[in-house]
């Protein structure tokens, strides 16, 4: 059994249980069945808790579909809550660490996965002085004018949603394409689509800095930019991409990163403004760093009585490296007395006895007759000097 605060998931009614945490504890207690492609899931809170748990015991092939076929009834199952009470409740997307459960209630292997994410942020504070034959600090002036296209760059840098930062970071783009060149002026009334590759190509010839596609900038942009992405997330019909439909939103957050290179070109273009900072640590650089990080024991205990710690032997680790711009780092545990219940709201991974990972919940966790533990905790990390925070969702 586990149970999370006064949250119960039993062993005799589901083969798999995903749960996620609120960002709020649960302003009332509810359950519903939500079917996912043909696969029906029973999501619940209850009130006064964080965690939103969904159980089901029908057949998929991987962890991976359960996982993502969960999230998308948990996130339509809050769609529902919103209607029957308000405020509305959402999922914890804290930036710095997440965390969700799964349960597989295998009767030869009952296990319990912490998933667990981690954000760093890797930046550099670099001053430059530049100075006359003297001696002299030549101070350089300074100078912006406004244009409706840095509104838009501004709140693409605020907006708390990827699919909101994309959005705005796209009518920068066109807003800035249109102070170059004006739709429809001087360009024989030609639709948008042709008009935003033909002036984009145009731009680019002229830049300090062409940016380079396998196929040109306009193909690139028309087929991936605008077609793949700006068309579903600008529409709610036919094709769309629904706001928290995905649980993995990597594609998207490459997607504004490749934009936002294409928005910094046409900057520099028209308005002679660099938006992209002068800095960036090598790809190998942050590898080594999140290489380094090394696990050799954890702990659980309960923060109020810091005395009751459970120091698990790890069974095997699997310490894999770092790949583009994120790293992940998986501990797998064997729990060796399955009678034993574990209690904890915090968990400790340590390397030759100092902390080097720490999750804290928010309610308290206990775990009975698990016969395996495992903890898979990732690393994701930025770099470039894009964004000043990591979009997942």
């Amino acid at each position: 059994m586990i149970k999370i605060g006064n949250l119960e998931i039993n062993e005799s009614d589901y083969a798999v249980a995903v749960v996620f945490f609120l960002k709020k504890e649960s302003n009332l207690s509810y359950c519903a069945d939500m079917i996912i492609a043909s696969l029906t899931w029973t999501v619940k809170i209850i009130k006064g808790n964080h965690a939103v748990c969904a159980k089901t015991d029908g057949f998929k092939k991987s962890k991976k579909s359960y996982f993502e076929s969960a999230y998308k009834a948990i996130q339509r199952f809050l769609d529902i809550v919103c209607l029957i009470k308000k405020p509305a409740m959402s999922i914890d997307y804290d930036t710095k660490q997440q965390v969700s459960f799964y349960i597989c209630n295998n009767p030869q292997n009952r296990s319990l996965e912490i998933i667990s994410r981690d954000y760093l942020k890797f930046e550099a504070d670099i001053q430059i002085e530049a100075r006359d034959s003297n001696g002299n600090i030549i101070n350089p002036k300074i100078t912006a004018t406004y244009v409706p296209a840095a509104r838009y760059l501004r709140m693409s840098q605020l907006s708390e949603s990827l699919l909101d930062a994309y959005r705005y970071l796209f009518l920068s783009v066109e807003s800035a394409l249109n102070a170059y060149s004006p739709h429809n002026n001087n360009n024989n009334n030609k639709r948008e689509r042709e008009w935003f590759g033909d002036v984009l190509e145009l731009a680019n010839k002229t830049s300090k800095n062409p940016l380079v596609y396998t196929n040109g900038i306009k193909k690139h942009f028309m087929n991936y930019h605008y077609t793949k992405m700006r068309n579903k997330l600008f529409h709610s019909k036919g094709k769309m991409i629904l706001p928290f439909d995905n649980y993995d939103m990597s594609m998207l957050y490459d997607a504004y990163i490749g934009l936002f290179d294409i928005c910094a070109m046409i900057f520099e273009v028209q308005f002679n403004q660099n938006i992209k900072g002068g800095f960036l640590i090598s790809e190998y650089a942050i590898k080594a760093l999140v290489e380094a990080i090394k696990i050799d024991n954890i702990n659980f205990f309960e923060k109020n009585t810091l005395s009751h710690m459970d120091v698990l032997k790890i069974k095997n680790i699997d310490q894999l490296t770092a790949k583009g711009y994120s790293g992940h780092l998986k501990v797998r545990l064997k729990v060796i007395d399955q009678c034993k219940t574990l209690f904890f709201d915090k968990y400790e991974l340590s390397n030759l006895g100092i902390s080097q990972i720490n999750y804290e919940f928010k309610e308290l966790v206990s775990i009975k007759e698990v016969d395996t533990l495992v903890v898979n905790h990732s690393v994701f990390f930025t770099n470039q000097n894009i964004i000043d925070r990591p979009f997942m969702w």
